[in-house]
């Protein structure tokens, strides 16, 4: 089994490795299903969804529902289809073509469902997954608020003790589905720390404010909870009092992966719309697919999504293996264990859960899909020209959109933070080996390296480079042991390899600048270093790749 971090230290093992070619029939037949629903169902009311069209939105979420769309991750014995990582994945990419419709749905199947599935009783579980996976119950999550956002557990909302529970009394913020959710996981302040809690719609005391004007996803309902001495009976806690942090970044933590899984989707829905428009766009007597400075543009957002789908399938393999464990161990000691069932489905009672394990990799998977997407729908735009900065084409709604993925789900540059963070943190309690010269160097020479935020933010750059060729040198090494041709693999390494290079160059000089004369002296051998690097003619990898997408109508694989 791979853990978390071993791609500082090891190769791509094929057997522990998944990439999207390895999906099976059944999910691709599934986000087939997904994708069809979406083209019939969803699409042709993008511009109602858009206006906020009254009930739409839950009306459209309810027809998801009846195709099993809202219950992915949720267990089978409770209505949903108990899907694995990898699947749930390829289904929120296929559903992420209309970008309101699908941060509604994430929401509601990863951070207002899992808290349940992860921590929650027996009891919690049977009374409420089935109407969450049926759509009975929209969810949503309440973590955020106005002081608290990148600082979540700086929260004050607070949650008092009374005889038969809690009663609450604060305000949340950028609750995603507000306006007709009908069951909220909502974190407050108490004695204990910060506790979660299920909050049912209908409980007394609790209001939603106006919708916020947003910059995009202006078809998505986004409120401020409000909480005036809301009562919540004990039996309503999720985990134990205080265990509310832990539940959050658990919870997030695979939010940010299906965060990325639909950035990856709808990266590849744009690749489409640039190519095809690059193809009727004629200019200086033919289209501009046929010239240079647009097939360079092409072929880097392709080679981008190639990086940001590896990393992706290659993390959802991870945690398909890492849950699967961990459940067998839930089995087990349930079987040995019948009486005391409900203290040992609470992931506290095993040493690491899957959440937690693949922690740096959430979070590099969430910046690096979600800056691919910043990357693919700002050329969409620049494909358009002057039409891209109207509203009567897709691409400056698909630029709005895309904005508030960087910012969601923690902001890129808290999980750099948190990379950096988690990755420093790991190698000193052993749990990461590192024969990275780079990073042993910064932990030996650089003072207060944990404190220094621009030293920090370079090191992950650093770690993100990392596992992104980690992930394609992996993929590309297992479509070669299938005997297929990966010339055009090739061409994508090397386009990647052009793009990257000035990246984690500027990285490196930043890290080593932090390290004094030692940094200043490992310098100079990295210039030297890289100053032989190996020339590739990009003009022809730029030609390969735009070809195959051109030939394909958007992403070729």
């Amino acid at each position: 089994m791979q853990y978390g971090g071993d791609f500082l230290s090891r190769q791509p093992a094929s057997s522990h490795f998944l990439a999207p070619e390895q999906l099976d029939s059944e999910v691709r037949q599934m986000a087939d299903a997904a994708a069809s629903f979406m083209r019939g169902d969803v699409l042709p009311s993008a511009d109602r969804i858009e206006a906020r069209e009254p009930g739409l939105l839950p009306k459209l979420l309810g027809r998801a529902a009846a195709l099993g769309l809202l219950g992915l991750d949720v267990p089978e014995e409770f209505g949903g289809l108990g899907l694995n990582k990898s699947a749930s994945a390829r289904i929120a990419e296929a559903l992420a073509i209309e970008p309101s419709f699908s941060v509604s749905h994430t929401v509601h199947t990863s951070v207002a469902t899992l808290p349940i599935v992860f921590f929650g009783t027996p009891r919690q579980k049977l009374r409420y997954l089935p109407s969450l996976a049926s759509g009975e119950r929209i969810g949503a999550y309440a973590l955020s608020e106005s002081h608290a956002g990148s600082d979540a557990m700086a929260a004050k909302t607070r949650a008092v003790r009374t005889a038969n529970g809690y009663t609450l009394t604060g305000e949340k913020m950028w609750i995603t589905n507000a306006a007709f959710a009908g069951l909220f996981i909502v974190f407050a302040q108490t004695d204990h720390g910060l506790t979660a809690f299920i909050i049912e719609r209908e409980t007394a005391g609790m209001s939603i404010g106006q919708e916020e004007r947003k910059l995009g996803l202006k078809g998505s309902s986004t409120c401020r909870l409000i909480l005036e001495g809301v009562e919540v009976p004990a039996e309503n806690v999720l985990g134990q009092p205080g265990d509310g942090g832990k539940i959050a970044l658990y919870t997030l933590n695979v939010g940010r992966f299906k965060i990325a899984a639909s950035a990856v989707g709808q990266s590849k829905h744009l690749l489409g719309i640039a190519t095809r428009y690059s193809k009727q766009r004629v200019a200086f007597g033919k289209p501009i697919a046929g010239h240079g400075l647009i097939q360079q543009k092409l072929a880097k957002m392709t080679a981008e999504i190639f990086a940001a789908e590896s990393m992706l399938y290659c993390l959802a393999g991870y945690l398909d293996e890492a849950f699967a464990a961990f459940e067998a161990n839930i089995a087990t000691d349930v079987s040995s264990n019948p009486s005391d069932s409900s203290s040992i489905l609470h992931p506290s009672s095993f040493k690491v859960h899957p959440a937690e394990e693949y922690a740096i990799e959430c979070a590099i998977v969430k910046v690096y899909c979600s800056e691919t997407l910043d990357l693919v729908a700002d050329e969409t735009l620049q494909i358009h020209g002057g039409y891209g900065y109207t509203e009567e084409f897709p691409a400056a709604r698909a630029w709005r959109d895309a904005r508030v993925t960087r910012i969601y789900e923690g902001t890129n540059e808290i999980n750099r933070l948190n990379i950096a963070g988690m990755t420093l943190r790991r190698i000193e309690q052993k749990r990461i080996e590192t024969g990275d010269g780079l990073i042993n160097l910064a932990r030996e020479h650089c003072p207060n390296l944990a404190e220094n935020q621009v030293v920090c933010g370079a090191l992950a750059d650093w770690l993100i480079a990392k596992f992104a060729a980690y992930c394609v040198a992996g993929r590309i090494s297992l479509i070669e042991s299938e005997n297929r041709n990966t010339e055009s693999f090739d061409s994508v390494r090397a386009v990647l390899s052009s793009s990257s290079r000035p990246e984690t160059h500027q990285a490196a000089k930043i890290i080593l600048g932090a390290c004094g004369q030692r940094g200043h002296a490992h310098w100079k051998q990295w210039e030297r270093g890289s100053a032989q690097d190996p020339i590739s003619d990009l003009t022809s990898s730029i030609e390969e790749i735009s070809k195959a997408v051109s030939s394909a109508d958007g992403y070729p694989w």
